[in-house]
């Protein structure tokens, strides 16, 4: 909750922190040859669809048996991270498609943008 809450609070700057961590984390855990940097620049460079990628190979990195990082045996989050990109895209479209239809984002979230 709290990387979602600080990700829209950084306009998703926090999202790229937080899957260059991980990434490294599991890099040094697993002994895999990762690339963090290299992973948040074709995030940024592919507007974010890398990262669902990168998200789903995480996770199935966490959820192998042979990873060495305590989590109970028949966990598997890759369901978990493929739904919640797929609610983040829906917000993400339902926000869009409105402010198509009101001519401005503006109009959609004044809040924001004030």
């Amino acid at each position: 909750m709290v990387v979602a809450l600080l990700t829209i609070f950084t306009c998703g700057l926090y999202a790229l922190y937080w899957q260059y961590k991980t990434t490294d984390e599991l890099k040094a855990i697993t002994g895999k040859d990762l690339n963090p940097g290299l992973e948040v620049l074709l995030s940024v460079v592919t507007c974010g669809i890398f990262s669902i990628y990168a998200h789903y190979r995480n996770a199935q990195l966490v959820t192998k048996p042979s990873t060495p990082i305590g989590l109970a045996e028949g966990l598997d989050y890759r369901q978990t991270v493929l739904r919640c990109t797929r609610a983040n895209t829906m917000c993400v479209t339902g926000w869009l498609r409105r402010a198509a239809l009101s001519g401005s984002s503006s109009q959609v979230m004044p809040s924001l943008l004030r």
